[in-house]
């Protein structure tokens, strides 16, 4: 399992922000969980929402390597 470039990383969070103001616009909950498949894997992504309403990322962790 390759370690990510700093400019991966940095894709990473903006598809994770960019999926996240998608799936927020359809939930109600506090906690939303998704996953994203980059760079030959899959993360995990895990967003709450603050007592303001604000959604953030908290946390993004690789889940798998896909294979193929």
């Amino acid at each position: 399992m390759e370690l990510l470039t700093d400019v991966q990383r940095e894709f990473l969070k903006i598809t994770a922000q960019d999926e996240l103001l998608r799936i927020t616009g359809q939930s109600g909950a506090d906690k939303i969980e998704f996953t994203i498949d980059e760079f030959g894997s899959t993360f995990n992504v895990t967003a709450i929402k603050d007592a303001h309403d604000k959604w953030s990322v908290v946390r993004i962790l690789r889940a798998s390597t896909n294979s193929g």
